[in-house]
């Protein structure tokens, strides 16, 4: 219940601001939806790009080598896909909050997201 949360996030709040933590809470629930989003929208070739990188420590090279291109394109290739999950995880972060892009910025901001962690995460649990 949402008198639950509350209290989880007062008693969890290290910084002595309830009211913070609990929207830090709150909108990590809802990073996390929106990530697995950006993830579900991507190719399966470029999770599997990214689950060797994050999940198999391939370096760039090894990548580029699997998939028989230069290591200058694999480490353009896995830019272009870190940014394509930036960018969906955005976009439905601000549709599901109906914010703006200044707004948006600004609650990420807040929840220090870590998108490594995050795409190690989902890739994982797949």
């Amino acid at each position: 219940s949402q008198e639950e949360d509350e209290q989880l996030a007062m008693a969890a709040a290290p910084d002595g601001d309830p009211e913070l933590s609990y929207l830090k809470a709150h909108y990590r629930q809802l990073f996390k939806e929106a990530f697995a989003r950006a993830m579900a929208g991507l190719a399966p070739r470029q999770r599997n790009i990214l689950r060797h990188y994050y999940l198999d420590g391939m370096s760039i090279d090894q990548i580029g080598a699997l998939y028989r291109f230069h290591r200058a394109t694999a480490a353009r290739e896995l830019g272009r896909i870190r940014d394509a999950l930036q960018e969906g995880t955005r976009q439905a972060m601000m549709e599901g909050l109906r914010v703006g892009p200044g707004e948006c910025d600004s609650i990420l901001r807040l929840i220090e997201s870590r998108m490594e962690v995050s795409i190690c995460t989902l890739l994982d649990s797949t």
